[in-house]
């Protein structure tokens, strides 16, 4: 009986995605090593490159454009990854580490956080076409976070722990967990003042929904249940009732019912994650029980690879070229060169005067720069394009309609656009300051080496005496003859002196040789 192939062999996508993971992470664990250590290039990076390998662009392996839903699985794929990340990073908090730099955190959400906002927008105001500022802020509310998946490449690793001071790793770990649920209020912002004739009630809706419904529930919400739970686990491993493999996996587990359940009330399940991660290992006991066990390293790259990969499998090269009016690659070059430049870099020069953790120049420089946009812009574009759909169900004016109908199609386009250019410049930086690093050092080795035989020569100043005590001689060859004769010289200021010494003459320096044998 004939087999029909062409039937048998039509895997689901899905299928296809969890072979090209698994192979990824085989193939890709063999050198990871050395790309990563040796290298130091990103492993977001080589993961998004190998998605758009295998994607519909150049080998047509995985094209995750076709499915029916894209926009909506992406949606809960960047929820639940960037969710896993954000707790993730408050786990892996300091001691109380809130409230030991509450200052420099509540500078950074705050002020930071609105000039990058502001910046992005104006960027994209000045480049895009036909928006109004408004419009250019939604989409500059996608792109305003930090990711803390990408922020992972700077803040851990050998590089990291050798040449980044750990006060400055810990305040953009931080940073990069609590800020992507803190973009949602920059969003909505923009959104209401769109979408209302009013001001007012744009402001009302704004303050009630966001601020109180989202913000301060999800932050109530994610203090109480990472403290109830700390102590439940806590009481729980003391008398013996958690099994290792339950206890190892409590985090993963918390994050998924924190996401889940704020997801049912509609809050900030991102931001409620963050917290609940920091509430969860207030006093580091936890992160210390589980630190040998590395499950938390492990979820982090599987979650971090499998993303990548469908994100650059994902990626709408046909929008970027043409099928939107007036945007193409110049466009989104400009915009993606402005935006690293000028998002996020000036502000931390001004302000880190202001901020604590932040001690000079250098490491503002540095804080300032590695600002990656990352899963957490992908998710608020297409938490937009969702909250957009459901203004324009309830929209009464066409005027705001047009307006929000304008840069829907946009967000996904631009915004994805954004994290390739992050992706591929952050992840590349690294290795760029090693190789600047590394050859500095070689020059610097080799000026040392000369500066070292320099120094441990005699220091010579006015008023001083040089006495030159010429080699030894013998009569033939064999032993000594007379005793050498010294040459004294006496150095005067600002008096050049030049001598002119025998091989095997030696120098002897003093203040005062009166009485005493050279």
């Amino acid at each position: 009986m004939a087999v029909d192939l062409s039937v048998a062999l039509h895997p689901e996508l899905v299928y296809i995605l969890a072979a090209l993971v698994g192979g990824f992470i085989i193939f890709f664990g063999l050198i990871s090593l050395l790309v990563k250590e040796k290298l130091f290039l990103s492993d977001a990076l080589v993961a998004l490159l190998f998605g758009i390998l295998v994607g519909p662009k150049v080998f047509g392996f995985f094209d995750p454009l076709s499915w029916p839903d894209h926009p909506g699985i992406t949606l809960e794929l960047s929820k639940f990854a960037i969710a896993i990340q954000v707790m993730a990073a408050g786990v892996s908090m300091p001691k109380a580490y809130a409230r030991r730099e509450y200052w420099s955190f509540m500078m950074l959400l705050g002020p930071t956080m609105l000039a990058m906002w502001l910046v992005s927008g104006l960027i994209m105001y000045l480049i895009l076409p036909r928006f109004s500022f408004l419009q250019a802020l939604v989409v500059a509310a996608c792109v305003t976070p930090t990711d803390p998946i990408l922020a992972n490449s700077v803040v851990k690793g050998r590089f990291a722990e050798k040449h980044v001071p750990i006060h400055v790793r810990d305040l953009l770990s931080a940073e990069s967990g609590a800020n992507d649920g803190l973009g949602l209020p920059y969003m909505y912002l923009a959104l209401y003042l769109l979408h209302f004739n009013s001001v007012w009630d744009a402001l009302t809706a704004w303050v009630v929904l966001v601020w109180l419904y989202q913000i301060f529930l999800a932050v109530a919400i994610g203090i109480t249940a990472g403290f109830i739970f700390r102590k439940l686990i806590y009481h729980a491993e003391r008398y013996d009732l958690i099994d290792k493999e339950s206890f190892l996996a409590f985090w993963i587990a918390l994050a998924l019912f924190i996401t889940g359940s704020l997801g049912i009330l509609g809050s900030d399940d991102v931001l409620a994650c963050f917290v609940a991660g920091n509430a969860f290992a207030w006093d580091n006991w936890f992160s210390n029980e589980t630190k040998e066990a590395h499950l938390q390293e492990v979820v982090d790259m599987i979650f971090n690879y499998a993303y990548f990969i469908f994100l650059g499998a994902s990626l709408p090269w046909d929008s970027y070229a043409s099928t939107l009016p007036d945007l193409g690659y110049g466009k989104l070059i400009a915009i993606g060169s402005l935006l690293l430049l000028f998002r996020r870099l000036p502000a931390m020069l001004v302000l880190s005067k202001f901020i604590p953790a932040i001690h000079n120049l250098r490491e503002a420089v540095f804080a300032g720069w590695f600002g990656p946009i990352g899963v957490g812009a992908i998710f608020l574009a297409f938490l937009g394009q969702s909250i957009i759909d459901n203004l324009n169900a309830n929209m009464q004016s066409t005027v705001g309609k047009d307006a929000l109908d304008h840069v829907r199609p946009y967000l996904y386009p631009v915004v994805s656009f954004m994290v390739l250019c992050s992706v591929i410049v952050h992840g590349i930086t690294v290795p760029l300051i090693y190789l600047g690093r590394h050859i500095t050092t070689r020059s610097i080795t080799a000026t040392s080496a000369m500066q070292n035989v320099v120094s441990r020569l005699p220091m010579i100043r006015p008023g001083q005496d040089v006495v030159l005590v010429p080699p030894k001689r013998s009569l033939n060859g064999e032993g000594s003859s007379n005793p050498p004769e010294h040459n004294t010289i006496e150095i005067e200021d600002e008096v050049p002196t030049v001598l002119h010494l025998p091989a095997g003459a030696q120098v002897v320096v003093s203040d005062n040789l009166e009485g005493k044998s050279a």
